[in-house]
């Protein structure tokens, strides 16, 4: 689910490294915020994915001290995911620019485009493998 949650903010994560300011998001980027605090607060609350709150179901009707608390750990696992995917990009940079150059250009990209761009910029002998995120 960690990675999910990386993915879903790795749009937001690319127009901070493009762009080199966090100035100046779009609404793209609200939306991966919005998608990916979704995940974290069901991480937390239904499906017990957090050391400090445990494994336990939080309905509606939570202690405001419980409340904050599991808002502290949903935004804890926002920030850590957009940690990674930060990373993540920053470790290939070079081919996240050919894809916005590209996507400049063309507005879209076929799965076997992306691949045709971004294959130069790995290592010799690895394969690019992309996992489709709905």
């Amino acid at each position: 689910m960690e990675n999910e949650l990386a993915a879903a903010l790795a749009g937001r994560a690319a127009e901070e490294i493009l762009g080199g300011s966090t100035d100046h998001y779009t609404i793209g980027a609200t939306k991966d915020i919005e998608d990916a605090t979704g995940i974290a607060k069901k991480m937390v609350r239904k499906w017990g994915m957090s050391e400090k709150i445990g494994p336990v179901c939080h309905g509606r009707k939570t202690s405001e001290q419980k409340r904050q608390e599991i808002e502290r750990e949903v935004e804890a696992l926002v920030k850590k995911a957009q940690c990674t995917a930060t990373q993540t990009l920053r470790a290939h940079e070079p081919a996240l620019h050919r894809l916005a150059e590209a996507l400049l250009e063309r507005k879209t990209l076929s799965y076997d485009e992306v691949v045709e761009i971004v294959q130069p910029c790995l290592p010799s002998g690895k394969q690019l493998t992309l996992e489709l995120v709905a």
